[in-house]
C-alpha cells in the first residue's frame, strides 16, 4: 500500500523545467483522498538572451530551481501554522522533476518482429527486444544519457491489440512505446539540488508530454486520437495520440517569446509593446484602423510558428497520423496560437483544456494559483503511484 492506515499522506515537490521558466509545486497526497490536493505553487523565469551560451544556461536554471525550491520550502513553513488541524506531514518524501525540451527529448517508437512459426510472447522476450532497441539510440552530442521513462502502450499479436499478451503465441509481435531521454550530467545537477530536500534516491523524472497523456487519458478518456500541441516560452511540444497510443513526438525552437520577438520585431517596437499589442490584437481590442496595421505582423509571427510545426511533423513522417482533435496550451497568449492553428487547418477541431475539468479532479488551497498544468501533473502522478493506470516506466 502506498500509505499506512495511521498517515496523514504524503506530500510531493515537483519541479518543472522549461525552456524559459521553472515552476515548482507542492502537492499534498492524502491517505485515503480520491484527489490529490495543490497546496502551493512557485515560478521563476528563465531570462532570454541572444547567444547565451549552454553553460550560463544551465547556470541560470539551476539558479532559478534553488529559488523555487527555497519558496516551496517557506511556504511548507507556514502551512503547518495555518492548516495545524489538518496535520500536512512535516516533511517532503518525494521530489518529481517534470522536464520538457531542451532538458529532455520523448521519442515514440513502433517496433515490429515477425516470427517464423508461432512463438510464445513472454515478458522476458520484449524486455530483451526493448533492451536492443535502447543500445541502438546514439549518444547525446553534448555527452551521456540515460533513459529516465519508458512506457509501452501497446502490444499487438498478429495486428490485433491484446491487453493479456503474456505467453500467447503469435507470428508478428508489434510494440508501441515511448522513451524519455535526458543528459546524465543536467540529471546530477537537477539530483543535487534537492539534496537538502530528499535524498537522491527520492527524486524521479519525467517528460512533461508522457505525464500531460497520462492525465489527459483521466479527464478526456473517451479521447483515443489527438494532436496536443503545448507551446512554451522559446519552443513547442507536440504529441501524437492515435488509438491511445503516443505515435510521435517533436520539438522545435518557437515559442511564445519566439512570437513575441517576430512581432517586435514587425511592428518597430520593444518586446513589451509588443506583448501587449499581440493580447489586444487577439482579445480584438484594437480600433479597426490599428487592427489592420496590426494584421501583417501577427500573420508573420503566426506563419512561422505554424511552418515550423508542419516541418517537424514532415521530418518525422507523421503527417498521416495528425488527428483532427488538437489540445492547445500555452502559459501566455494560448488564443492566438488556437487561432493560428484553425487558420492553418480549418477542418481541425482546436480546444483548450477548460480549468473545471481539472478541478473536478484536484484540489488547490487556499491562496494557490488554479493552473491547469500542474493540477495535471498532480492528477498524472497520483494516478500512477494510485495504480490506476499502468506505469510500464523505468
Amino acid at each position: 500500500m502506498f500509505f499506512s492506515p495511521k498517515s496523514h499522506g504524503s506530500l510531493i515537490l515537483t519541479i518543472e523545467v522549461q525552456s524559459s521558466m521553472v515552476r515548482g509545486s507542492l502537492v499534498w497526497l492524502k491517505s485515503g483522498a480520491a484527489k490529490p490536493e495543490v497546496l502551493f505553487i512557485g515560478l521563476r523565469d528563465v531570462p532570454y538572451r541572444p547567444g547565451m551560451k549552454t553553460g550560463r544556461f544551465v547556470q541560470t536554471t539551476m539558479q532559478e530551481v534553488g529559488e523555487v525550491i527555497d519558496a516551496v520550502l517557506q511556504r511548507l513553513y507556514s502551512l503547518r501554522s495555518e492548516r495545524a488541524a489538518e496535520h500536512i506531514p512535516r516533511h517532503i518524501s518525494e521530489a518529481h522533476y517534470i522536464l520538457s525540451s531542451p532538458w529532455m527529448v520523448c521519442q515514440a517508437r513502433t517496433l515490429s518482429l515477425p516470427f517464423e512459426r508461432d512463438t510464445k510472447v513472454s515478458r522476458a522476450k520484449i524486455t530483451s527486444i526493448l533492451d536492443d532497441e535502447r543500445s541502438r539510440m546514439a549518444p547525446s552530442a553534448d555527452g551521456p544519457t540515460e533513459i529516465i521513462e519508458e512506457k509501452i502502450f501497446e502490444v499487438r499479436l498478429n495486428g490485433y491489440p491484446v491487453a493479456a499478451w503474456q505467453d500467447k503465441p503469435a507470428r508478428e509481435l508489434e510494440i508501441s512505446y515511448a522513451l524519455g531521454v535526458a543528459g546524465t550530467s543536467s540529471l546530477a545537477h537537477f539530483q543535487e539540488a534537492c539534496r537538502r530536500v530528499v535524498g537522491p534516491r527520492r527524486v524521479q523524472f519525467h517528460s512533461s508530454l508522457l505525464l500531460q497523456y497520462v492525465a489527459l487519458r483521466e479527464t478526456l478518456p473517451e479521447r483515443m486520437s489527438y494532436t496536443l500541441i503545448h507551446v512554451h516560452g522559446e519552443l513547442t511540444d507536440v504529441v501524437l495520440v492515435d488509438h491511445g497510443a503516443c505515435s510521435f513526438f517533436g520539438s522545435y525552437p518557437f515559442g511564445i517569446r519566439s512570437a513575441v520577438r517576430t512581432i517586435a520585431e514587425g511592428a518597430k517596437g520593444d518586446e513589451e509593446a509588443a506583448d501587449s499589442l499581440l493580447s489586444l490584437y487577439t482579445e480584438k481590442r484594437l480600433e479597426d484602423k490599428s487592427a489592420a496595421q496590426s494584421a501583417d505582423v501577427m500573420k508573420k509571427a503566426s506563419d512561422k510558428w505554424i511552418a515550423q510545426f508542419k516541418d517537424i511533423l514532415k521530418q518525422g513522417q507523421a503527417e498521416s497520423r495528425q488527428s483532427p482533435d488538437t489540445i492547445i496550451a500555452a502559459r501566455f497568449h494560448e488564443q492566438f496560437f488556437a487561432d493560428s492553428f484553425r487558420t492553418a487547418y480549418p477542418s481541425s477541431r482546436v480546444e483548450l483544456l477548460a480549468l473545471d475539468s481539472v478541478l473536478s479532479r484536484v484540489d488547490y488551497g487556499s491562496g494557490s494559483l488554479h493552473q491547469r498544468i500542474v493540477g495535471l501533473y498532480a492528477l498524472a502522478i497520483h494516478s500512477l503511484k494510485e495504480g490506476r493506470l499502468s506505469q510500464d516506466m523505468r
